[in-house]
């Protein structure tokens, strides 16, 4: 089992071979590995006052346009079109995803899931006053449902998704929102997406594969 790091990341597992002779007396051998996997259902946290800014983007995230940055123990966000920050292993199909949003300014303000890249997947938030939606890309944007909520720029939501087979299940603050199905995507990554111009602040996020 993979020890729990408390918010941190594990970048690498495999093996260290480490030698200690001299230099003028080298020591040789072999090492034969038959089978070596790592499996197992992922469950953990990202804590971003852990996370560093490296090649552009955070750790451990990819990035797709956008102005992304540490704050604190989240990230803040600024974008004038569709922006993301992804992670997450492409293959992974049902899970259950948690973070806290605070809209700042503008729509726009979205958990992605079942990603896989700027033009497949889904994403649920705040796209309008009054509302929340979710919406499926498939090189088309295409909004499946939307349901009342009267948030507010500068408050801070909890909004979780429940992605188990077609069945989607989303949460906000605890209370359940809406359940849709939706067979198109079946597995992908998550993320945080910005749609339009606008700010948001993200914070640490968790992710279980069910």
């Amino acid at each position: 089992t993979v020890p729990a790091v408390d918010g941190d990341v594990v970048a690498e597992v495999g093996f260290i071979l480490e030698g200690f002779s001299r230099s003028y007396a080298r020591c040789l051998g072999n090492l034969y590995l038959g089978t070596w996997r790592v499996g197992g259902a992922a469950r953990y946290s990202i804590d971003f006052s852990k996370q560093t800014a490296a090649f552009g983007s955070i750790t451990p995230f990819t990035k797709d346009c956008g102005a992304w940055e540490i704050q604190g123990n989240g990230v803040h966000a600024i974008s004038h079109s569709r922006s993301m920050l992804l992670s997450g292993n492409p293959t992974s199909e049902n899970y259950r995803l948690c973070a806290s949003m605070r809209p700042l300014y503008g729509n726009g303000h979205f958990l992605g899931f079942r990603l896989q890249g700027r033009e497949k997947g889904y994403w649920v938030g705040f796209d309008q006053e009054g509302s929340c939606s979710l919406y499926r890309g498939n090189f088309e944007t295409e909004r499946i449902a939307t349901y009342p909520f009267a948030w507010k720029s500068g408050e801070l939501y909890q909004v979780c998704v429940f992605a188990q087979g077609p069945s989607i299940k989303i949460s906000i603050d605890g209370i359940t929102l809406f359940t849709e199905k939706d067979p198109v995507f079946t597995a992908g990554m998550f993320g945080f997406l910005r749609q339009g111009i606008g700010r948001t602040w993200f914070g640490d996020l968790s992710v279980e594969e069910l």
